[in-house]
């Protein structure tokens, strides 16, 4: 049986897990998991004091659930709605005087190498449920379930103790949000699925749920989630582009600056190429200038079908 002890930064919000008297590195947490395999919603838009208000806010609504529970109800009338809203919610799924319950529960998940370390707003061991606080002004339900997934994953597998808690191979039966008071309650995946979205992330690609393959009927879905996931891909690889361009073009820039015909680092040579010109042919122009000319000369040519991919967040 394994201990562990695990931390999270309050100025870095980097977890510290250390196993067995051993600090592992820890690669992602369970948000940047889903971060990666193009889950979480996505708030790139948002302005970034926006963002670290609501972060605040919600962290201070946290902290009241928290209290709550481990005071078994014990605390004062909260100033925010929603956060008593929630108060009733857990009042009608727990007995908080009868169980173990365990508030901010931090948890660890090795997986084919990888360190997954996250927090559960709610452990209630006794009723094997996993509760997750949303607090935010809409709830991405595809998100939140996927979360509380790898929770329930995590939980389940693990035997040993974390800061001083004996989890032992605990079997989760329900996992569910409150969110402004609203319990919502979320699928509990098989072992296979939830390993299907850890590949996902282990081998950096997209994760795609079932549930959206459903709703393109009449196509081969396996062929569907390898497009999808090659569109992904492709617009990496259109980021690399602008990013190969630009960095070409500074060191196209110096390379003429000084002087310099080519060079040669690790088997790859650059040679810089000095501007000159080319003739083309301006169709655009003939039409516009002569069209029974340019009339003459046009032809009609079949254009194939074709698949336009585009990926909208």
């Amino acid at each position: 049986m394994n201990t562990f002890e695990i931390k999270l930064g309050d100025k870095t919000h980097r977890y510290q897990v250390i196993k067995d008297g051993k600090e592992l590195e820890v690669d992602s947490s369970v948000t940047q998991v889903l971060k990666a395999v193009d889950v979480a919603p996505n708030y790139d838009g948002i302005n970034e004091e926006v963002m670290k208000h609501a972060s605040e806010l919600g962290t201070s609504k946290h902290a009241e659930m928290e209290n709550y529970v481990k005071y078994k109800g014990a605390t004062e009338l909260s100033v925010y709605e929603d956060v008593e809203d929630s108060k009733t919610a857990i009042d009608s799924l727990f007995d908080l005087n009868n169980g173990q319950f365990n508030t901010e529960m931090p948890i660890v998940l090795e997986y084919k190498g990888k360190v997954i370390a996250g927090t559960i707003d709610l452990l209630a061991v006794a009723y094997q449920h996993i509760i997750d606080y949303k607090f935010t002004s809409q709830i991405h339900k595809d998100y939140v379930e996927a979360q509380l997934n790898l929770y329930a994953y995590a939980v389940r597998h693990f035997n040993g103790t974390i800061n001083g808690i004996e989890l032992n191979n605990v079997d989760i039966k329900r996992i569910s949000a409150i969110h402004k008071g609203e319990i919502i309650e979320c699928e509990l995946w098989e072992d296979s699925k939830v390993e299907d979205l850890l590949d996902c992330y282990v081998n950096d690609l997209p994760y795609i749920d079932e549930k959206a393959l459903q709703n393109v009927e009449c196509i081969n879905t396996e062929l569907v989630a390898q497009e999808y996931e090659l569109a992904h891909f492709e617009e990496k690889v259109k980021q690399l582009s602008d990013l190969i361009k630009a960095r070409r073009e500074a060191i196209l820039n110096e390379m003429l600056e000084k002087g310099i015909k080519s060079y040669e680092i690790g088997g790859v040579k650059y040679t810089a190429v000095e501007p000159t010109t080319k003739e083309t042919f301006d169709s655009k122009k003939l039409k516009e200038d002569n069209p029974e000319l340019y009339n003459k000369y046009k032809k009609t040519s079949q254009v194939k079908a074709s698949l336009r991919v585009k990926v909208v967040e």
